[in-house]
């Protein structure tokens, strides 16, 4: 007789690694960037990108592999704000705050910050 055999969906728990605050580090030397190239009227043709901001599309997307984050998700970048936008689902958006802040706190942003709250599983 065969079984159906299913995996047992364990609530992913989320680290904050070297590695990703490294990646962290990264983005916020590449996001100024980025924000000059918005804007300024760029020459390259249409979904091509300057060099940094490929470099940064690369390095957000690997961070939030690590992290554990879905792309509908909101971005890490945009999580500055202790209340969530309009179109974000509370939960998930108080999940990316605080690794956010986690992050910040990592790489000397915002010392003045009260602790990371704990990270909710996935």
């Amino acid at each position: 007789m065969t079984t159906n055999r299913h995996r047992i969906k364990r609530p992913r728990s989320t680290s904050i690694n070297p590695e990703c605050v490294g990646l962290w580090r990264r983005i916020t030397q590449l996001w100024p960037k980025r924000l000059a190239c918005q804007l300024k009227s760029c020459d390259f043709p249409p979904n091509e990108y300057c060099a940094d901001c490929t470099e940064l599309g690369e390095v957000e997307t690997r961070l939030q592999h690590l992290l554990g984050l879905h792309t509908w998700q909101t971005d890490l970048v945009f999580a500055d704000d202790d209340e969530p936008p309009p179109h974000a689902v509370p939960a998930e958006y108080a999940q990316v705050r605080a690794l956010r802040v986690a992050l910040d706190k990592a790489i000397g942003i915002n010392e003045d910050a009260d602790e990371a709250e704990e990270l909710p599983a996935q």
